[in-house]
């Protein structure tokens, strides 16, 4: 086997970068905040957040378990009034938004930062000598850490607290800085008098001890019961047996190892006692993991194509359609730390295989929450309905360009729809094997752009540069990944440039030193963003000529809200929308047809990528699944364009139509298929709509 060379070295120790190591959910974010506000910057400047502020005024907001945001208390002179209601929402898992009386509020969730620098640190470091030791492997996915970044995040994250955000009106006029800290406890985020003081062991060897505090200490992260003590950290593990070191303490197994006894923790006798939902995913997700490995990390591509297009005939896998070069740095890229970009929250009712429903019905489980004044429209979800009016002798809905609600077809394909012409080439984030996570990027732009032609009817073609968002976006992390939610904020409030002005060349980006930028520097507000336009050279002016966006929003009104027959109608009336997924090690080698995973069962796929956390393989009788789940994670996005369905062996499947940015030899041409309807790779978890300013 060859040794690995000095651009792979690279990109690896790239790939173990991550974005932001945090996770707070929606149901942690919830509950009364305290906003204090610095003063707005003089002039209409944007200010450097990062740079320490003293508050002038406070706001005290109320974070409703569904999406409202109401003013609670407002000094004089503040930006808003007492007894405003809007609208907030959670950005993944990273940070919120919160729009109320005319202004907008968006801040990352805090987390330790030393602590994570030290990980990752030494993440890289174990990473290089593996590879050195080593030499290669038949599988890269040998060589990567067989933690994850989210069993990190949930250590290090503080979720009541955020890092210094900003504040603007809704006219992106009056900028200034503010932090948040929560007030109350989430209302959902423990349950039980016991909060805070369980975890699970995770090891195969004492799967049913349960580990009690022995002292003031707990590990669980930021919520505990009111009264408790605040939680502190755990004392290092003294030995790791190979596994992968969460932080500086926790130690999760993926494979079968003695147990590691932590010298602040006592074995207790097994009792029923609630546990905080961090511990039960931490548990899922080392089940994840470990199985992930086991499956395929002995298969080469090619061997891992072969046995999928034995198993099933619904999509072809191939090994052959990417450079090796991209193959390996996208392996890396989706495998380590960096690939949990993106977002994804639930699985309603309507997504849910029947009997799980019923399950969770039967247990007293409640039914979905309608937020937005209304309840969105279920006739999209079966459009054999359109089939039969026409058989019927109804009229088939009209062709046009965008359709009324009311009125979907039972296909739509952006591609060729109404003469084709609306979509941007399929382009390629791997170009020369650079190793950047920037799919958030092309994905949003892509439907900016695709949105432009559609509301202009071919007019206006531009095509935007993916460059600039990477290197000057105060809302992403530059190659380490971002959010398209992000992405449609930075074109709310700095505008987008053309490509021209600034096209994607990561030549440019790693000879400026790019590539050595981390998540602190982002976070710093250090941007790459003049060093880069500085080497291009070139008419500054380009710079100052933006395309704006009107409006960014998540499909289903706030961030784990989208339904399939919302993303339908969206699709139709519209236009393409971004959306995000989890693309395992199979997918990269889709080849064509549509994609379904082997395990069709949702929940047994879905094990440890999931909150509320469940695993249908550990549950005992009465073990019923969450009546939704209010994150997925995913770790890539793409550009959907249409939907439709077809008949493959006697069986009629529904389809997502997509356009991925790994160039036009993989798949099919660069676009993909994949089943509807089911949950699939949680692309039905997310969908972010960008409106822009025509």
């Amino acid at each position: 086997m060859r040794r690995p060379s000095a651009g792979l070295l690279v990109a690896v120790l790239a790939g173990v970068r991550a974005d932001l190591p945090v996770h707070c959910l929606h149901s942690q974010i919830a509950g009364e905040w305290t906003f204090h506000l610095g003063p707005t910057a003089a002039g209409n400047m944007i200010p450097n957040c990062s740079v320490p502020f003293d508050p002038v005024m406070r706001v005290r907001v109320e974070l409703s378990r569904a999406n409202e945001a109401r003013v609670i208390e407002a000094a004089s002179g503040a930006p808003v009034s007492l007894g405003q209601v809007g609208t907030w929402t959670t950005i993944y898992d990273e940070g919120f938004e919160v729009r109320v009386g005319g202004q907008h509020f968006f801040a990352f969730s805090k987390y330790n930062r030393d602590r994570a620098r030290r990980h990752y640190d030494r993440a890289r470091r174990r990473l290089a000598h593996q590879l050195l030791r080593d030499r290669a492997a038949t599988s890269l996915m040998q060589l990567l850490p067989s933690g994850d970044d989210i069993d990190t995040a949930l250590q290090l994250s503080q979720c009541d607290e955020t890092f210094p955000g900003e504040y603007h009106s809704a006219s992106v006029d009056d900028w200034g800085c503010y932090r948040g800290q929560r007030d109350t406890t989430s209302p959902a985020a423990c349950k039980g008098a016991n909060c805070g003081s369980w975890m699970q062991a995770s090891h195969s060897h004492a799967s049913s001890t349960l580990l009690s505090i022995s002292g003031p200490e707990s590990p669980v992260g930021p919520e505990y019961a009111p009264g408790g003590a605040p939680p502190q950290v755990l004392a290092p593990a003294p030995e790791t047996h190979g596994d992968v070191v969460v932080g500086d303490t926790l130690t999760f197994r993926s494979v079968a190892a003695p147990p590691v006894v932590l010298s602040n923790l006592s074995v207790g006798a097994e009792r029923h006692r609630e546990e905080p939902p961090q511990a039960g995913e931490l548990r899922a997700r080392a089940t994840h993991h470990r199985m992930a490995r086991d499956a395929t990390e002995h298969l080469t591509d090619e061997w891992l194509a072969a046995s999928i297009n034995k198993e099933q005939g619904l999509w072809r896998a191939s090994a052959t359609q990417l450079h090796p070069l991209q193959r390996s740095t996208l392996t890396l890229q989706l495998f380590a730390a960096v690939a949990r970009q993106h977002a994804g929250p639930r699985h309603d009712h309507a997504h849910m295989p029947r009997a799980h429903v019923a399950g969770a019905e039967a247990a007293g489980a409640p039914a979905p929450e309608v937020h937005g004044g209304r309840p969105p429209s279920r006739r999209a979800l079966n459009l054999e309905d359109t089939r039969a009016a026409a058989a019927a002798g109804g009229a088939p809905p009209k062709a046009r360009l965008l359709y009324p609600a009311d009125e979907l077809p039972p296909s739509i394909d952006w591609r060729t729809h109404m003469g084709g012409g609306w979509l941007s080439p399929v382009r390629n984030q791997l170009g020369g094997g650079a190793s950047c996570g920037s799919c958030y990027a092309f994905s949003t732009l892509a439907m900016v752009e695709a949105r432009i032609r559609i509301a202009t009817n071919g007019q206006q073609n531009d095509t935007l540069s993916v460059l600039d968002v990477v290197s000057c976006s105060p809302y992403s992390q530059g190659c380490d990944g971002g959010f398209p939610y992000l992405v449609g904020k930075y074109g709310m409030d700095y505008g987008y440039v053309k490509d021209a002005c600034l096209p994607y060349n990561m030549s440019l980006w790693e000879q400026v030193g790019g590539g050595k930028a981390t998540v602190d520097h982002y976070l710093d507000r250090d941007l790459p963003c003049e060093r880069v336009y500085a080497a291009r050279g070139g008419a500054p002016s380009c710079r100052a000529m933006r395309r704006r966006a009107r409006n960014v929003r998540y499909v289903g009104g706030f961030y784990g809200n989208a339904t399939e027959a919302e993303m339908l109608e969206e699709l139709a009336t519209k236009g393409p929308l971004t959306v995000g997924l989890y693309a395992d090690r199979n997918f990269t080698v889709y080849s064509s047809g549509i994609y379904r995973s082997v395990e069709r069962d949702f929940w047994r796929r879905s094990v440890g990528r999931i909150a509320p956390a469940y695993d249908p393989t550990t549950c005992h009788s009465g073990c019923t699944p969450p009546a939704k789940t209010e994150w997925e994670q995913v770790n890539h996005a793409v550009l959907l364009v249409g939907y439709g369905s077809d008949t493959v062996g006697g069986e009629t499947v529904k389809y997502w139509i997509a356009q991925n940015s790994w160039g036009e030899r993989w798949g099919e041409g660069g676009y993909f298929r994949i089943e509807r309807g089911t949950g699939e790779a949680s692309i039905e978890s997310l969908a972010v709509s960008v409106e822009p300013m025509v």
